[in-house]
Order: structure tokens, then sequence, then C-alpha cells
């Protein structure tokens, strides 16, 4: 169970087969690109800003972090490698050069 409580000094969030390349916060959600280009989000999702489709937050239980983070469907053959994480909202600029986006859209953020 998480403990919910500030930490003062930096220490490892570990994962036993993934590294991270990039990552992402906003006050909201925090994503991350992996190594292989996969990207996962977590934190708040209020707004489906975390891209798993619904409005569930992740990573507020200890088995939802790490390994067992869901990855964001991005496409057949797809990786990302580029990440934003905007307030209520989340983007990607997949490796061919398009943009996903998905969450809050109230002031067009999404493009659409």
């Amino acid at each position: 169970m998480p403990s919910f409580q500030a930490v003062h000094k930096p220490h490892k969030i570990s994962s036993s087969t993934a590294v991270c390349a990039v990552i992402a916060a906003d006050v909201r959600n925090i994503g991350a690109i992996l190594d292989n280009g996969t990207v996962k989000f977590w934190c708040y999702n209020g707004y489906g800003q975390l891209g798993q489709g619904n409005t569930t937050a992740i990573g507020n239980g200890s088995n939802e972090m790490g390994d067992n983070l869901l990855d964001i469907g991005l496409g057949t053959g797809r990786t990302a490698t580029s990440i934003e994480a905007g307030l209520y909202f989340s983007l990607v600029i997949l490796d061919d050069g398009t943009v996903k986006a998905w969450g809050r859209n109230n002031q067009d953020q999404l493009g659409q």
C-alpha cells in the first residue's frame, strides 16, 4: 500500500523489465516513454488523460505501478518519440511523426 507521504530525497523507482527514456509530468498526470518506445501514464485521471479509455486513477495501489502499469495503445507497430503531460490531457509524437492526444478538450487542446 502506498504511503502518500512526501519524500524529501531522491529515491529510485524501479521496474524489473523496462528502462525509462523520457518522462513528462504535470500537476495531475505523469507519463513515461520506455526504452522500447511504449508509453505509460499514471496518477489522477478525471478526464481520461491516462489514455486507458476510462477515468479511473492509476498508481494509488501497489499492484498498479512498475511492470503492472498498462501500455497506452499507440497503434500497431507504433512507438513514441516524445511525450507531454498537460493539465488534464496528454500528447505523444510517434515514430512516424504523427501526434496522438487524449484527455480533456475544453479549449481545443487536443486539436479537434
